[in-house]
C-alpha cells in the first residue's frame, strides 16, 4: 500500500480479517489517505528493470518516483486511540511510518498477551 501511495492510518485488530484462504484482509478503508503518485515509464536503463537497487548504483540516479516522497505528509488527528503513533498525538505532519507504529503496538500486544483498552471503554466514560 506504501508503494501504491496509501496510508492506511487506522490498523487495528477490529480492522483485519481472515480470509478463507488463511490470507490476511484490511477492511474499513475510511482513513486511508491517498497521495498522488506520478507516473513511471519503465525503461531498460531505470532502477525498475535494472539488476541493482538505485541506491546501489555508482552513478546516483534520481529516486524512481513510485517510491514514498518527502510531500506524502498529512497532520489529521486519526485512527484507534490505543494505536496511534506519537507524532498523531502530538499534531505534527506524519506519513507511512504511523502504520508501522500501529502494526509494532498489534505485534507486542500479540507476543505479551497485554491487551489495550478497548475503544469501548472510553467511549463509556466520556
Amino acid at each position: 500500500m506504501h508503494a501504491a501511495g496509501v496510508v492506511y492510518r487506522d490498523l487495528s485488530p477490529e480492522n483485519i480479517l481472515i480470509a478463507a484462504d488463511g490470507h490476511i484482509v484490511l477492511t474499513d478503508f475510511g482513513l486511508s489517505k491517498e497521495f498522488p503518485r506520478r507516473s513511471v515509464q519503465p525503461t531498460p536503463t531505470s532502477p525498475l528493470m535494472a539488476g541493482l537497487p538505485y541506491w546501489m548504483k555508482e552513478n546516483k540516479e534520481p529516486a524512481p518516483p513510485w517510491l514514498p516522497c518527502n510531500a506524502d505528509v498529512t497532520d489529521t488527528f486519526c485512527g484507534t486511540a490505543e494505536y496511534l503513533a506519537p507524532e498523531v498525538i502530538q499534531g505534527l505532519p506524519y506519513s507511512y511510518e504511523v502504520d508501522w507504529w500501529s502494526f509494532g503496538t498489534m505485534l507486542y500486544e500479540m507476543l505479551t498477551g497485554i491487551v489495550s483498552t478497548p475503544s469501548c471503554f472510553y467511549r463509556d466514560r466520556i
